[in-house]
């Protein structure tokens, strides 16, 4: 249990102690539930005695031991654990009873109950309350301390240092406080025996904390005093290892290095807790007082002593550190190697190496720590590996890595050298950019150091190369008069005729190659300057000097950096000179010796031209192949591939030649030549059927060259490729360009036509047909304006603008040049006649789609049509003759072969035959016994039956229809059910079947307002005069508006 535990503990059962005594003088039932929750708590019963509060509090609320009720309840939870109920409780107690006389315990314990729950700063301000409002309490000087405590956590120092130092000074450093604490305890004794006792070890605590919360604030030397006077007041305290070690620690910081070494040596002597830390921290102080070899040691033991402390790795790695500081290199590299675990080993591991003359070994051990990523050895690594390299002598290696250390540490000592090497080692690299810009910083940093003058030579070759001439020729001039004895100096002079050859001065770069000294110049440096000599005179025209000098320049045996450069340009000479024999000759030399040279593509071009010119076609086209196959991205590829096309084309060879001018347009969009050859390409892959590629060929010369006299073929030819991918919208966008742009109407005509064939097949009917309007006026004869007037009348036709519609199926039909359309016009146009409700002429342009389109896929739908079309003209023998013909075995599959068989039994019946109707309705039955309409076909059946006088089956029918259905047709079904009843003279179960007719189908008016009226029949038939009068009323007043309501009035009259 913790001091402060404990003290509240003691003041728990004090306190209830004294409750319960108070209790015990009161006899009502308020005071027995009251001393029933002391005597739980004080049985420790924490969990029924918290109950037994809350019960009381309650029942009773006001009653004088109300606040006692609540802090008992507090205390309660307390031990229970259940700090935010506690919490809950006290803020309650000390809301509803400010002024109660234990509101200083009450504070105490809300305090401690916010500590518990991590409301440190609510704690700390609950303890200052407490401190402040009850100073005289012998809870003050205890809250004092805990809001010490609360104010460490919160690391206040400050706080920490205005309330813990009252206390120290009261009983252990001011005045008289030798003589407090006595005086203290035995105040604490008489309240509680228990409290005095822990009194001692409160100030040690607090002591402590004063200490480190002036150690928190950096004030070293205030902290070491502190602990300083701890250890001289309680050198026997639990708490003095603590002391020490941070008496240490106050030393250390203080930069007391030696005496903290002594300091941590005693708290190591102790064994305790703290011992492995103290240990490692005596080996960092003798580090800081530069004792390397003691601290190598120190470390050493610290490892030793204390191998699973957590220090133990850095101790080891520390010990190699200070061994290698201390000099000692081949012991550092020992006791390194061995400390695989820290990240910075392998850097001390690598300094000892190379400090022991082992490059290798160093660069691997540098390698490992950049491996390891940016951390604080990033540049002492870099320049240690760029200095094992070049102890290794791996110049160029070591040049990167002195390149990557001035990038990244521009502002590090050893600048300068690694500026002259990185210059050096990248302009070597072919790094030119690169490498003028570590001249430049050096120039600017060390322009007299002595190896300036290599700096401004690699600095001019840098901008030479670059074809930075004006600034290269500054640092050449620069160098020339500024160390003329260079060694440099005649490189420089000739890099500066170079110039002047770039700037078209031939005749100066010449004098100035004449100026060189061949005693003072390298020899290989004449050889190259043989070589500018002769691209001057190639220049200057003179080509068979040029073809000498180059020769000379070849002769040499210096002749190396730029002799395949000077016979590719030798065979040019020889060609320009008329040489063409010669020139082959040299060229062919030229592919012999320099098989891998960058120039090979150049000489191979060059030497099939001058094949073709002499016409060894067969020999031209090897060579020209040869460029475009194994130089595919060299500058002279297409040129070698229209070279190739054009020997093909002299040879006969029409498809290779094809295929190279394909070759050119896919491979080398810049060419000249790319327009024909797409469309070529193009083409032959439409004719393969290779449409999308054939579409990227066309789109490509499109986009390319749509000025081009074949952009317009290549454009409708995208289109029809479009169409074949079924891209039908894309392909529609095409040829609306197409048809705007087309310079001739017959590009247009067929543009237009497939503008509006690719909006239909899309879907877009209404662009479809604006398209066709378009072709049908203003290509009127056209064979296509047949076409474009039934697409127009579609569009309307799906509008339901029979009358619009009509009108263009005429004009469709009118333009016909053939049958091709012909069956569909007169069907739509036979529909629009229909809609029209001109049913004789419908019937009579479906008589004429049956007639002269015999083989069409519509004549049974025209056969059905023109029988609906004369049977609702009033025909029906016309439309029995029309409907007949469906029932042929060739239309078994027709899918409205069910309807036409209705309606042709219809038709029958209209004319009377009824048994023939019954015949059609029942085959109809059989045939199609899932047919949707069989209700109506049940009824129809009925009705021919009823006619026939056939009354009890035409009723079993209706009924038929009755269960099939609940539509209009259920209701004329049980309409005639009661007229079959009424016609066999049973005028009671005729009312009833009416009656269903009025409940049920109200609906259908005609049909409820016939069953009202025959209802009244029926009561006048089973002699009802008066309710035969309300039947036949209810017709006038329900159905006035239908044809029933004047034969009612009729029958009223009677």
């Amino acid at each position: 249990m913790s001091l402060v535990c404990g003290l509240a503990a003691i003041l728990t059962l004090g306190a209830l102690a004294g409750a319960v005594q108070a209790a015990e003088a009161a006899n009502d039932k308020a005071s027995d539930d009251y001393n029933m929750a002391i005597w739980l708590y004080t049985s420790k019963k924490y969990g029924l005695a918290a109950d037994e509060f809350a019960s009381f509090l309650q029942k009773y609320p006001n009653h004088e031991k109300a606040a006692d009720a609540r802090l008992g309840m507090a205390r309660a939870l307390r031990h229970l654990e259940k700090h935010q109920e506690t919490i809950a409780a006290l803020t309650e107690l000390r809301q509803k009873h400010p002024n109660f006389e234990k509101m200083a315990e009450t504070l105490f314990y809300l305090g401690q109950a916010q500590t518990a729950v991590g409301k440190t700063k609510e704690a700390a301000a609950t303890f200052d309350e407490l401190m402040r409002g009850h100073a005289g309490h012998y809870l003050a000087d205890w809250a004092r301390a805990q809001r010490g405590e609360a104010l460490m956590l919160l690391k206040d120092y400050d706080g920490v240092e205005k309330t813990l130092a009252p206390l120290i000074e009261k009983f252990l450093t001011g005045k008289d406080a030798d003589k407090r604490p006595k005086a203290e305890r035995e105040r604490l004794a008489k309240l509680a025996p228990a409290v005095a006792a822990g009194f001692d070890t409160l100030l040690e605590r607090a002591h402590l904390n004063l200490g480190l919360a002036r150690f928190g604030a950096e004030r070293y030397d205030a902290a070491r005093q502190t602990f300083e006077e701890f250890l001289a007041l309680a050198p026997k305290s639990r708490l003095a290892e603590t002391a020490r070690f941070s008496l240490a620690d106050s030393l250390y910081r203080a930069g007391e290095f030696d005496r903290a070494s002594d300091a941590y040596s005693e708290v190591v002597k102790l064994k305790g807790p703290t011992a492995a830390d103290a240990a490692f921290n005596m080996a960092l102080a003798l580090f800081q007082a530069k004792k390397y070899k003691e601290a190598a040691k120190a470390f050493g033991e610290c490892a030793a002593k204390f191998p699973q402390a957590p220090q133990a790795a850095k101790a080891r790695l520390h010990a190699g550190t200070c061994l290698y500081l201390s000099e000692d290199y081949r012991k550092a590299i020992a006791a390194l190697k061995a400390e695989t675990g820290d990240p910075e080993a392998p850097y001390w591991l690598a300094k000892a190496y190379l400090k022991d003359a082992k490059p290798a070994e160093a660069r691997a051990a540098f390698e490992k720590v950049l491996a390891a990523g940016d951390g604080p050895r990033t540049a002492e690594a870099l320049l240690g590996k760029a200095d094992a390299l070049l102890a290794e002598d791996k110049n160029d290696e070591a040049a990167a890595a002195y390149q990557q250390f001035a990038a990244r540490f521009g502002n590090h000592p050893d600048l300068t050298r690694a500026l002259y090497a990185a210059a050096a080692s990248l302009y070597r690299a072919g790094k030119h950019a690169d490498s003028e810009t570590f001249c430049d910083r050096f120039l600017a940093k060390a322009p007299q150091d002595d190896l300036a003058a290599a700096v401004l030579f690699i600095s001019g070759e840098n901008r030479f190369l670059q074809k930075q001439y004006p600034q290269a020729a500054e640092r050449y001039a620069r160098l020339i008069e500024t160390r003329a004895d260079s060694p440099d100096a005649p490189a420089a002079r000739f890099r500066l005729a170079w110039i002047k050859y770039f700037d078209k001065d031939y005749d100066a770069a010449v004098t100035l190659v004449a100026q060189l000294d061949p005693n003072k110049t390298d020899k290989a440096l004449l050889a190259e300057a043989q070589y500018l000599r002769g691209n001057c005179l190639l220049e200057k025209g003179q080509h068979a000097e040029a073809a000498e000098a180059f020769t000379r320049y070849l002769a040499t045996k210096e002749a190396k950096r730029y002799h395949d450069d000077a016979m590719l340009k030798s065979g040019l000479a020889l060609v320009r000179a008329g040489q063409r024999t010669e020139a082959v000759a040299t060229f062919r030399r030229f592919l012999s010796q320099h098989a891998s040279s960058a120039l090979r593509p150049e000489a191979e071009y060059q030497l099939a031209e001058a094949l073709a010119a002499e016409k060894q076609f067969d020999q031209a086209a090897a060579h020209y192949k040869a460029v475009a196959d194994n130089f595919a991205d060299h500058r002279l590829a297409p040129f070698a591939l229209y070279g190739l096309g054009t020997c093909m084309t002299e040879k006969g060879s029409v498809e290779e030649a094809g295929a190279a001018f394909g070759r050119l347009a896919e491979k080398h969009g810049d060419s000249p030549l790319v327009p024909q050859a797409l469309y070529y390409k193009a083409s032959a892959l439409a004719e393969a059927k290779k449409f999308a590629e054939a579409r990227e060929a066309y789109k490509a010369m499109i986009d390319r060259f749509a000025g081009h006299d074949l952009a317009q073929a290549a454009m409708l030819g995208m289109g029809l490729a479009l169409e074949k991918e079924e891209k039908y919208e894309e392909a529609a966008a095409v040829f609306r360009t197409l048809s705007a742009k087309a310079k001739d109407d017959k590009t247009r005509e067929q543009a237009t036509y497939e503008l509006a064939w690719s909006l239909q097949k899309a879907g877009k009917s209404k662009d479809a047909a604006d398209a066709y309007r378009t072709l049908a006026g203003s290509f009127p004869a056209s064979p296509l304006a047949a076409d474009a007037f039934f697409h127009l009348a579609e569009v309307p036709y799906g509008e339901k603008k029979y009358d619009d519609a009509a009108g263009l199926y005429e004009k469709a039909l009118a333009a016909a040049k053939d049958n091709r359309l012909l069956d569909s016009i007169l069907y739509r146009l036979g529909w629009c006649r229909w809609h029209q409700e001109k049913h004789p002429e419908a019937a009579a342009l479906f008589d004429r789609l049956v007639a002269e389109a015999p083989q069409s896929d519509l004549v049974a739908e025209a056969l059905l049509q023109a029988g609906e079309a004369y049977a609702q003209a009033g025909k029906p023998a016309e439309a029995i003759d029309r409907l007949s013909k469906l029932l042929d075995a060739k239309y078994k599959d027709f899918e409205h072969a069910a309807r036409a068989r209705l309606r042709l039994g219809e038709s029958q019946a209209l004319l009377g035959r009824l048994d023939q109707a019954v015949s059609t309705f029942t085959a109809l039955e059989q045939a199609y016994p899932k047919y949707p309409a069989m209700a109506e076909v049940q009824f129809s059946l009925g009705k021919a039956l009823y006619d026939l006088k056939r009354h009890d089956q035409a009723r079993a029918r209706f009924q038929k229809a009755l269960a099939l259905t609940d539509t209009e047709t259920a209701a004329k079904s049980q309409f005639y059910v009661g007229e079959t009843l009424l016609a066999e003279g049973n005028p009671r179960e005729a009312l009833k079947a009416y009656l269903r007719v009025v409940a049920l189908w109200s609906a259908y008016k005609e049909w409820a307002a016939a069953a009202q009226f025959e209802i009244g029949k029926c009561y006048q038939n089973l002699d009802k005069a008066n309710d035969a009068r309300e039947a036949f009323q209810a017709v006038i007043d329900k159905y006035g508006d239908t044809k029933w309501a004047a034969p009612a009035r009729e029958q009223l009259k009677q």
